[in-house]
């Protein structure tokens, strides 16, 4: 089925097209250029995110895209273990951890200061 994999001529990745309707795509791109290995990242157009794991996962996304983003959403969470650093949902989590470590540290800051005054 990897010849459903249509190449892309601006950025050289393979997609394959989601549910129609479902308005997302999965892109393979064989060697990244930061480390050197292949990478498949599920892509909605919806959310405009990306959910890439680490690897070659063509095949196991071929067997469920047609059953829509929420069953690749799915596939994509249990193989947590190889999220790139880079994925979306790694990316807003650590975005919203420094929010609230900077968010505890000026509370921290407010409460020493009104310490001192006392």
């Amino acid at each position: 089925m990897i010849n459903k994999w249509k190449k892309d001529p601006v950025c050289g990745n393979y997609c394959l097209e989601g549910k129609e309707g479902d308005n997302f795509f999965i892109s393979y791109q064989p060697t990244n250029p930061e480390r050197g290995e292949p990478e498949t990242a599920l892509c909605s157009r919806k959310l405009d995110k990306f959910y890439i794991l680490l690897g070659d996962w063509r095949t196991d996304y071929e067997q469920i895209a047609h059953e829509g983003f929420e069953k690749c959403f799915d596939f994509y969470l249990s193989n947590k273990d190889f999220r790139s650093p880079l994925s979306e949902d790694v990316v807003d989590n650590f975005a919203d951890s420094a929010d609230s470590l900077l968010y505890r540290l000026q509370t921290i800051k407010v409460v020493l200061e009104h310490i001192s005054k006392i």
